[in-house]
């Protein structure tokens, strides 16, 4: 409806609508702020967040030099992420990792 009325969407307009649409996503399975730059970044979980605490571990397991804890809710992402569409690739691959249900 938007492309009806307006036209094509600029890129910062897609953007705004992808990271609107990974907020919403955090919120449901217990995220309360997901963070990432050039580096990598950190997921800040809620005191009960609905993701099974395994699925974490077998990230940290299977990739131990890109995630680690970082207390008992934060973890922490260690990865080269350039391009802001590298980091909304990787903040959605995250929260499918995280989203799956129990």
């Amino acid at each position: 409806e938007m492309i009806d009325r307006f036209g094509l969407l600029p890129q910062q307009i897609k953007n705004l609508f992808a990271i609107t649409a990974l907020k919403l996503r955090c919120q449901i399975i217990g995220i309360k702020k997901l963070d990432l730059d050039s580096k990598g970044g950190r997921i800040l979980f809620r005191a009960t967040p609905d993701i099974d605490p395994m699925t974490i571990i077998k990230m940290i397991q299977s990739a131990p030099k890109t995630y680690a804890l970082d207390g008992q809710d934060k973890l922490k992402l260690r990865q080269d992420l350039p391009e802001p569409a590298q980091r909304l690739a990787m903040a959605e691959r995250l929260l499918q990792m995280l989203g799956k249900p129990r």
